[in-house]
């Protein structure tokens, strides 16, 4: 339900409320640690969350720090397939998204991710057999 509500905000106020975000993501870390199966999710955190990490970084903002920590805590619930499967996915939707904005000829745009991050991590379930 958190992430059907981040979606909404980053749609509509291209925010994510870091409230929402750190909440998912400190449980999962402390169960992870706990279950002992943290360092299966160490790859998937560092690729994922540190991809945006980077691009956010070098390109003064094309990232926002909300998107990275969502995608931390999706990391820490995927395995590392399913991490990449949503960062792959989120940003075909970016892609798609800026399209349509550029037909109407906006100069700049700014994507909301989490609608991707969200769609990525219904159908890697969707998808798994």
């Amino acid at each position: 339900m958190a992430s059907v509500y981040v979606t909404y905000t980053d749609f509509r106020f291209r925010r994510i409320p870091d409230y929402i975000s750190l909440s998912l993501f400190f449980p999962l870390l402390l169960y992870r640690m706990i279950e002992g199966t943290i360092i299966s999710y160490v790859p998937g955190f560092i690729l994922t969350a540190g991809f945006l990490f980077l691009i956010a970084y070098f390109t003064n903002g094309g990232v926002g720090g909300g998107d990275i920590k969502l995608m931390a805590a999706y990391s820490l619930y995927l395995p590392l397939a399913g991490s990449v499967f949503v960062l792959i996915s989120s940003h075909i939707y970016g892609l798609l998204y800026g399209l349509v904005f550029l037909l109407f000829k906006k100069k700049r745009v700014e994507i909301p991710m989490a609608p991707g991050f969200l769609l990525g991590f219904i159908l890697f379930f969707c998808l798994q057999i």
